[in-house]
């Protein structure tokens, strides 16, 4: 019927404009749409119902009026931009399916509310940007879907209504209010943050009423105030960063608008907080510190302090809150609470990042307070759960750069300086908070405590010791240094080294410990404080010259010393006296390796004596190797100092060397080792005898005593390795003597042959005469060689 209207309009009125055949579409629409409920309650009220053709007919017509108001949009559309005010003629669409559902029952109902609030929003794009017809699209549309939710029953459809009736307000400020200048940038944060104060006052007026659709509306009027919150803060983050870039000014709206959200949002979870309100409100208390201080022409450094003050205030504030909570342990205050908790207790950690995180391109004489303003909230956050541990641990290393950027910004503001004498400063530094974190651990033991800030004893303890392995190095450091110029700090330099030596001494005290150290751990500290010691002192050399007169008796102040520590009753003290007792014996050995250019050879003596004392104190004649490598090293420099370079007398060095080991060894003195005693003699008496035949070779006189001398010691000692180097020295040196003899006197060797010829024929004779004699006098001989060592 609509088709056969349409052909005859336009084949007896010819040509007419799009707006004029969209009315006429609407009209059509109406009137099908119409037709469709009238033959609907027809339907509904007949008995027996309806045949299926009218039934089909009747559903015909609700089909065709969509068809209908599709083309008359497309033709009401088509009219280019900007749109023509004829757009408002197609709000009929949304404005007869509200009446449509208004007189429909709930199946239809639905839908046609439903197709209501589609069409609404289709309709804006005819009228939104037209300024006539803006206002009355937007009323029209929040009336209609008012309207629509009270079919609807759904929260999406209130939420609708009242993003309409927002978009109303904010069309009808944007025209403008006559008598007023139009609203600015900043005055649209204002009036965002007004609606968002009137979408909770909305929400709160709704709560107490009963019925589903004021619910609805509560719940619909909460989304969109946090929706709107969250993007409003945003933006104003936005704003006031690059209000901070200097790119935009700021303003007093900005301000305002930021409380105005943070007491909205305040209000509306006043009586029952969550983590997001919390991080609103937070949030919002930024923005808001963060404008003022923009408005009074401060600095990201300002903003920084006062992020740092804030941490601080509400980390005493939330203490105050969950005390106060403690004490109240009904059930609603864990459910009203319990999970806004969360957010509560990391909320001072979040504000001493963002402080943290301006500062970081500033170094003033007061960042470093900052720095440790941050690193006390992050203590303070840190204890209040087992598993916020690394909070603390990074705290505490905060703590710690806090200090040390004070004390470098002072250093650096000083004129000319010392890198020794920075050193040590740093050192003091470290030394401090070494020696602080120790006594709180030793007071916190000391009352039967086993935490600390959600710190064990064991770990502040710990802590302190990595400070005092900072502070050794840094005053190693301060020692390398000293070499080059001789720093100022010197008194205080020796006296923070002493404190480091004690510290780690004490440390390894194991009488009077609640809880006892390891054997190993407790030596390790003893080796530890006297290495400071040790090193205290090549400080102290480095930095005073007038200690140089000590320099030529070097060897004897490091034997007195270890003398010293071995002497001493440690183990009455509460140490374990073997550490002492080891470090003392090496520190003399320690001493001469690094001075040997410089040791003279009263200096060796002395060391080769000490190590005799030790030797006899531990009953160990091995220790006596090194006194026997001092003597030979003393001796040796005494004949260089005398330029005698007789090879015999170093070869005695070394001859005697190996006879003194072979003689007191103990492990050579066993029997089964008797035969490799027997080789170190040997190697002992040769490197003496052999260096005699060879080198003093004039009259042979010195071989021949040397050789005697042998022989008649192991003819004596009963030392076969003595008689036989001995015998065999001597034999080569007669034999060499004759060979010289009879070269340089012809006629001698004649006089040499008949003496000779005469012993061996004597020797022949008796030999045949007395041969059971001679044979048991050899076997007698061997017998007893073979009991000689």
């Amino acid at each position: 019927m609509s088709i056969t209207l349409c052909s005859f309009i336009d084949g007896w009125f010819g040509t007419i404009s799009e707006p004029l055949w969209a009315s006429l579409l609407l009209a059509l629409m109406v009137g099908e749409w119409s037709l469709s409920i009238r033959q609907e309650g027809q339907t509904v009220e007949a008995n027996p119902p309806s045949p299926v053709p009218q039934q089909i007919w009747y559903r015909s017509c609700w089909h065709i009026g969509f068809v209908l108001a599709g083309i008359s949009y497309v033709l009401l559309a088509g009219e280019g931009f900007p749109p023509h005010p004829w757009g408002l003629l197609w709000l009929l669409t949304p404005l007869t399916l509200t009446g449509v559902a208004s007189l429909t029952q709930r199946s239809r109902r639905i839908q046609a509310a439903s197709w209501s609030a589609i069409a609404l929003f289709l309709a804006q794009g005819l009228t939104l940007f037209i300024p006539q017809s803006r206002l009355i699209g937007l009323g029209i549309a929040t009336v209609l879907m008012f309207l629509n939710s009270r079919y609807l029953r759904q929260t999406v459809a209130a939420a609708i209504t009242i993003g309409f009736a927002l978009s109303f307000l904010a069309a009808w400020l944007w025209q403008g209010i006559p008598g007023l200048p139009p609203l600015s940038v900043a005055d649209w944060y204002l009036v965002g943050a007004i609606a968002i104060v009137g979408l909770w006052l909305l929400r709160a007026s709704l709560i107490p009423q009963s019925g589903d659709l004021a619910a609805l509306y509560a719940q619909a009027s909460e989304v969109w105030a946090i929706v709107l919150s969250g993007t409003e803060l945003g933006f104003l983050t936005l704003h006031i960063t690059q209000s901070y870039i200097e790119l935009i000014p700021s303003s007093w709206q900005y301000l305002t608008a930021s409380i105005l959200i943070g007491g909205a949002i305040c209000f509306r979870c006043w009586r029952s907080f969550t983590d997001v309100g919390v991080y609103g409100i937070s949030w919002a208390i930024e923005l808001a510190i963060a404008n003022t201080i923009v408005l009074q022409n401060g600095s990201s450094l300002t903003l920084a302090t006062a992020n740092i003050i804030l941490a601080l205030l509400t980390l005493f504030l939330t203490d105050w809150w969950f005390a106060r909570l403690e004490r109240d342990t009904g059930e609603l205050v864990e459910t009203r609470h319990g999970a806004s908790r969360d957010a509560l207790e990391i909320l001072p950690l979040i504000y001493a990042l963002i402080g943290i995180s301006l500062r970081w391109t500033y170094f003033t004489p007061y960042t470093g307070l900052l720095t440790l303003g941050a690193a006390l909230t992050g203590i303070g956050v840190g204890r209040r759960r087992l598993s916020w541990k690394g909070i603390t641990y990074l705290s505490l290393a905060g703590i710690s750069i806090a200090w040390y950027e004070l004390v470098i910004y002072q250093m650096l503001q000083a004129d000319g300086g010392n890198p020794g004498d920075g050193f040590t400063i740093l050192g003091v530094v470290a030394t401090a908070i070494a020696v602080i974190y120790r006594v709180l651990a030793w007071f916190w033991r000391s009352r039967d405590r086993s935490q600390f800030l959600n710190l064990s004893i064991t770990e502040i303890k710990i802590t302190a010791h990595i400070h005092w392995a900072i502070a050794s190095f840094l005053m190693v450091l301060a020692a390398g240094m000293s070499v080059l110029t001789t720093p100022n700090l010197r008194t205080i330099g020796l006296a923070i080294s002493w404190i480091l030596a004690i510290y780690a001494l004490l440390q390894g005290r194991t009488r009077g410990q609640q809880r006892q150290l390891s054997p190993s751990s407790a030596n390790l500290w003893i080796y530890a404080g006297l290495t400071e010691v040790a090193a205290t002192g090549v400080y102290a050399r480095l930095t005073w010259t007038q200690l140089s007169i000590f320099d030529p008796w070097r060897g004897v102040m490091a034997c007195l010393f270890a003398i010293a520590l071995f002497q001493l009753p440690w183990r009455r003290w509460g140490w374990n006296d073997k550490p002492w007792q080891h470090y003392a014996i090496i520190s003399p050995l320690l001493t001469v390796c690094l001075n040997y250019q410089t040791l003279s050879s009263i200096n060796l003596l002395a060391v080769a004596g000490f190590y005799a004392w030790v030797a006899n104190r531990q009953s160990n004649l091995r220790w006596t190797y090194l006194s026997l490598f001092f003597v030979d090293w003393a001796i040796w420099r005494v004949l260089v100092d005398q330029q005698l370079t007789e090879p015999l007398w170093y070869a005695a060095i070394i001859g005697g060397s190996c006879l003194y080991i072979a003689q007191i060894d103990p492990e050579l003195r066993l029997s089964r080792k008797r035969q490799t005693r027997h080789y170190l003699r040997l190697l002992g008496s040769s490197i003496i005898c052999l260096a005699a035949f060879f080198f003093p070779q004039n009259t042979g006189l010195i071989p021949g005593i040397i050789s005697l001398v042998a022989i008649f010691a192991g003819l004596g000692l009963r030392i076969r390795a003595f008689l036989m180097v001995g015998t065999a020295t001597f034999v080569l040196t007669v034999f060499y003597q004759l060979v010289v003899l009879s070269f340089d006197y012809p006629f001698s060797k004649w006089v040499v042959g008949l003496i000779a010829g005469i012993i061996f024929i004597s020797i022949a004779a008796n030999f045949e005469q007395r041969r059971e004699q001679i044979l048991g006098i050899f076997q007698n001989w061997a017998n007893q060689w073979r009991e000689w060592e």
